[in-house]
């Protein structure tokens, strides 16, 4: 989501970007999450904990050496406001950072590719010529 909202500033970071399945805000689907049966914010919780700490990021960040509660409330969310506040000297809640940082809202109108099959759950399948229609697309876009 950063990227998507990076992506469409004026002076854009990239020409293109590919996204598959990306929400508008994440804050509203673990939010979402965290209300059913099956808690599968702990499991994301556990999983960005595991990539923090193999990204170096707890050489950067102080903050909790163990995702207790694994939760989007108790350690997603404190620990993306605490990496912001670290970045800029400053504490903002994520609802404060959320609409310039985490809000992937399309401002302008996208080009969708439709599969017939696949989606976020797309590596029980691949469309045969994605690939290759992504690379054309790509040299077209250059040649502009």
């Amino acid at each position: 989501m950063p990227s998507m909202s990076l992506a469409q500033e004026e002076q854009p970071i990239a020409d293109a970007f590919i996204s598959v399945c990306s929400p508008d805000r994440i804050r509203l689907v673990f939010e979402d999450q965290a209300s059913w049966w099956l808690r599968v914010d702990v499991f994301f919780a556990v999983w960005f904990h595991l990539c923090m700490r193999a990204g170096g990021w707890f050489e950067l960040v102080p903050f909790k050496n163990f995702p207790w509660p694994p939760t989007w409330e108790g350690y997603m969310k404190p620990f993306s406001v605490r990496s912001f506040e670290i970045a800029t000297g400053r504490h903002r809640s994520f609802e404060e950072l959320e609409a310039e940082h985490f809000d992937g809202s399309l401002r302008m109108p996208p080009k969708v590719w439709w599969e017939k099959s696949g989606g976020h759950c797309g590596q029980f399948y691949w469309s045969p010529d994605c690939a290759q229609r992504l690379r054309e697309w790509v040299l077209r876009a250059c040649k502009k």
